[in-house]
């Protein structure tokens, strides 16, 4: 399984949650309830969540990044091809961890479709 996929499942979160440290970063327009860690961002605010998303990945705090409402806040970044080069490039790292894209699929990033969380784990 990739480490990166797009989560078209239930709202429910708690078996992932219960079971790895997660963090969500939340884009204006996301529909999942926050985590105990969310850090959510408007529109207009795209780079601050990108610039978030690197620092949490550098970190190797987490073993999940949840981007909700990613893939309607991709379409609003000026440097989407950046951002889309440097998830595929860092995806490869071994720690690495796990990103869930909710929102419309970016067409930069071509990865699986999962409806349960289990399939990440």
């Amino acid at each position: 399984m990739s480490k990166i996929a797009y989560y078209v499942g239930p709202n429910d979160l708690g078996e992932l949650t219960n079971k790895v440290k997660c963090a969500m970063i939340h884009f204006e327009g996301g529909s999942l309830p926050p985590l105990p860690l969310t850090k959510r961002f408007n529109k207009g605010e795209e780079k601050k969540g990108y610039e978030q998303l690197k620092r949490w990945v550098s970190s190797a705090a987490f073993r999940v990044i949840i981007l909700d409402g990613f893939g309607d806040a991709f379409a609003n970044l000026e440097n989407g091809k950046e951002v889309a080069t440097w998830i595929k490039e860092h995806s490869e790292e071994e720690d690495f961890p796990s990103l869930l894209i909710t929102g419309n699929r970016v067409p930069l990033l071509d990865y699986p479709t999962i409806s349960e969380v289990k399939e990440l784990l």
